[in-house]
């Protein structure tokens, strides 16, 4: 248990604002650096109510190394928090977006659904999908990819790994990237009546193709050149889903 900008074990919950979103939930914002833990990363606080008796608490989802994402609750408006604890969503190092839906109160979560073995490999962010809530973050269901890398498992759900690592990583020496790599990260959602808005950035890599010359020239001077430039290109993304898509 900690206090706002205490530490509690190795973790440090800082402080931080609140602001309006998605009708009246809140989403407390909090700075990454003054995250401390190697094993918590870039958090997400949603407050929530459900039912008529407004019963009502703070759920803080966040990114870890130990391939899954973990959790948090509060029910002293952040004041006071229990501790730390994984989830049963399979994930990389990446941050999830944790939603509640206006309509139902479920809570939406969409995040990189990946497996340690997938993260050894180097496919990091390369699936991204969304599963429900129905009893405030307790357990999920109805998983659905949103979209998937070339070469990766098409499935919905992944268990995840047991015993929980400390830390999961890629392997040393991976060497090139394989064909159709690419990320799906840093997702937003919005509700309109019954559509759900999810909005993504799409990251890949831009191949650099040789000359086929092998004498001097200004196309080798231009495949250097590029070579040393940023090799990642990258897109927005919106999907538009209807509600009831996410209950199937």
């Amino acid at each position: 248990m900690g206090q706002p900008g205490q530490t509690a074990g190795d973790v440090s919950f800082p402080n931080g604002h609140r602001i309006p979103r998605f009708g009246s939930s809140l989403v407390w914002e909090i700075d990454y650096a003054d995250v401390k833990s190697q094993f918590l990363q870039m958090t997400q606080v949603l407050t929530w109510q459900r039912g008529r008796s407004f019963w009502e608490g703070q759920l803080l989802f966040a990114r870890s190394k130990c391939g899954r994402l973990v959790q948090s609750y509060s029910m002293t408006q952040g004041e006071i928090w229990h501790s730390i604890l994984p989830t049963e969503l399979a994930s990389a190092a990446a941050p999830p977006m944790l939603v509640q839906i206006p309509s139902t109160a479920d809570l939406l979560c969409v995040w990189n659904q990946v497996s340690g073995e997938e993260i050894r490999r180097g496919w990091h962010r390369g699936r991204l999908t969304a599963a429900i809530s129905k009893d405030s973050g307790l357990t999920w269901v109805n998983f659905k990819t949103l979209e998937l890398q070339e070469g990766m498992d098409d499935v919905a759900r992944i268990a995840p790994e047991f015993p929980i690592a400390r830390e999961v990583r890629g392997r040393p020496g991976l060497g090139q990237l394989v064909d159709g790599y690419a990320q799906f990260t840093y997702s937003n959602v919005d509700f309109v009546n019954d559509q759900v808005f999810i909005r993504y950035h799409r990251l890949w890599m831009k191949g650099v193709e040789k000359p086929a010359t092998t004498k001097p020239s200004r196309k080798w001077a231009d495949y250097e050149k590029q070579k040393k430039q940023s090799p990642w290109r990258s897109q927005a993304v919106l999907r538009i889903y209807p509600l009831e898509w996410f209950y199937e």
